[in-house]
């Protein structure tokens, strides 16, 4: 992962492409943390960081993962109107 000024490219959003950094201390909890974490790209499109606490996503927070990406397509879709 590419390190820039105290943060990290994490990738693309995964719904406009655009580049995703986060500030280090952000993406140390969220690599570690046990808890799910949202964040949003420039253009406010939703990305989610899982808690590591188990090998796979439960359930819970694959449905939770499904829901965000609805959203921000349905709110993508809403900005083409």
């Amino acid at each position: 992962m590419k390190q820039y000024n105290n943060g990290i490219f994490c990738g693309p959003c995964h719904t406009c492409k655009c580049e995703m950094w986060l500030p280090m201390e952000l993406y140390d909890a969220a690599m570690c943390g046990h808890e799910t974490i949202t964040f949003y790209c420039a253009y406010g499109h939703g990305q989610v960081f899982f808690s590591r606490s188990g090998s796979d996503l439960d359930e819970t927070g694959k449905l939770k993962a499904e829901i965000e990406t609805l959203r921000s397509e349905i709110a993508q879709l809403k900005q083409t109107e």
